[in-house]
């Protein structure tokens, strides 16, 4: 089964997942199929990708009264930038983001080691570049992110679709290359 039989062209909504998507996820884990794109061809990830499932990100934010949509930036020299954009009637709008490295190790495990934290708050179309940082903020995000917990088992990847594990909760995960901005 291709996965694009079962995840379709979007729009995507992680507070929506269509149960063919599911579906889709659980034959292409147990397919386990890295296209040879894992392992030392990292360039090939280059470009935004978007998550289309993360059952965890969902219920946290609906605790914070909040909708989400979240994406990474992979660019050259294995450098990452994820991006979160947020609406909720308590906290406004705007964008949480954090930006680093990631590497690759065995067996099929990435590794996100971030060191900027940044928040755009206010309605845009795409984050800024946090080129201007503030001290607080970055200080708060490198205090509440654990590098500790920020393995995580890639289960399947292609050029298109990667589904990996969050391992404090077991849970996975599923993004898709986007052409978003």
């Amino acid at each position: 089964m291709e996965h694009t039989d079962g995840f379709g062209k979007g729009p995507w909504d992680i507070y929506k997942v269509p149960k063919d998507v599911l579906k889709a996820m659980d034959v292409l884990i147990e397919n386990g199929k890295t296209d040879g794109t894992y392992q030392g061809t990292e360039s090939a990830w280059n470009g935004t990708w978007r998550l289309l499932y993360a059952p965890h990100l969902v219920v946290l934010s609906t605790l914070f009264l909040s909708k989400i949509d979240v994406s990474y930036d992979f660019q050259k020299g294995n450098a990452i930038q994820a991006n979160v954009k947020y609406r909720s009637p308590v906290f406004q709008k705007g964008w949480l983001n954090s930006s680093g490295g990631i590497g690759l190790t065995q067996p099929k495990k990435a590794v996100v080691s971030f060191d900027k934290f940044w928040v755009d708050v206010g309605e845009m179309e795409k984050p800024m570049s946090g080129d201007n940082l503030n001290p607080v903020v970055n200080f708060l995000g490198k205090i509440l992110f654990f590098e500790t917990i920020a393995t995580f088992p890639v289960l399947y990847l292609d050029k298109d679709i990667c589904i990996f594990r969050f391992p404090p909760l077991f849970s996975n995960l599923c993004a898709r290359r986007s052409n978003r901005w």
